[in-house]
């Protein structure tokens, strides 16, 4: 049973969303905004909820399938938009304001969503822990008069996972890293190299691996990352080879293997 606290932390959550009436919920198919979907048709009529999810190269296909599929079974009113980042040179220059322009760009897409079709706030997945990491591109919300109702509630990610289990929802979802992540800052983006670089992690999970994230760290080396149960794995000659051969085929000099296997 769920503890009391976290309870009328939810009922502060749909309380936070009933006050606007209609909203767009930028939908990621991740666990928090699963939450907020959620909670908002629990409040709201179905067609004053609508879940958008930014339709982009940084998201990989299957990503974008699990948002239709998790959208279909809460019930809810769901589109894709193109949000067109990858278009945007000061997001391909890669800077360390990459995910602040990435960001913006998302939630200026969602309020011209909301905007076009009357819908009177947004709302996103923003946790308690989330704000209190600080991090950079947060300051987007307060800009763009986007509402986080998990925050407000002061729900953390810990409950929000309590909350879910309680409620029969997925969360065992895998950590999801945006594909752009694998460019260090200041290598541009070359949206096929991104592709080309998951379609490797594919290939190593099929090997076995367990979760792995390539990293184009500098301009001609590949830092592969796996957790360190998976280490041995990955030299085995047979999966080092060929991963070796992958990557070197789309043009890294070096394929280096990070010893700490962290993500």
């Amino acid at each position: 049973m769920l503890d009391g606290t976290i309870m009328a932390k939810y009922e502060q959550l749909k309380e936070t969303i009933r006050r606007f009436e209609s909203v767009v919920v930028g939908f990621s198919s991740g666990i928090d905004s699963t939450l907020v979907l959620k909670a908002a048709l629990e409040v709201l009529p179905q067609d004053k909820v609508l879940a958008v999810t930014a339709d982009s190269p940084i998201f990989p296909h299957d990503e974008l399938e699990a948002a239709a599929d998790i959208a279909k079974g809460l019930g809810a009113g769901h589109i894709f938009v193109e949000s067109g980042e990858t278009r945007l040179p000061e997001f391909t220059e890669n800077t360390a304001e990459r995910c602040y322009i990435c960001k913006r760009n998302f939630y200026s897409v969602f309020g011209a969503v909301a905007a076009e079709h009357g819908f009177n706030a947004v709302v996103d997945g923003t946790n308690l822990d989330d704000k209190m990491d600080d991090r950079p591109w947060l300051r987007i919300l307060d800009e763009l008069g986007v509402v986080s109702p998990l925050y407000e509630a002061r729900l953390t990610k810990r409950e929000i996972i309590e909350l879910s289990d309680s409620f029969g929802l997925e969360t065992k979802k895998p950590l999801y890293l945006c594909l752009a992540s694998r460019f260090s800052t200041g290598i541009p983006i070359d949206v096929d190299k991104m592709e080309q670089l998951y379609e490797v992690e594919l290939w190593l999970l099929q090997q076995g691996v367990s979760d792995t994230f390539i990293h184009h760290h500098h301009e001609n080396i590949a830092r592969v990352i796996v957790y360190p149960g998976d280490l041995e794995r990955v030299v085995e000659p047979v999966v080092r080879d060929e991963l070796v051969a992958r990557l070197k085929s789309l043009g890294f000099k070096y394929v280096t293997l990070d010893l700490e296997g962290k993500f």
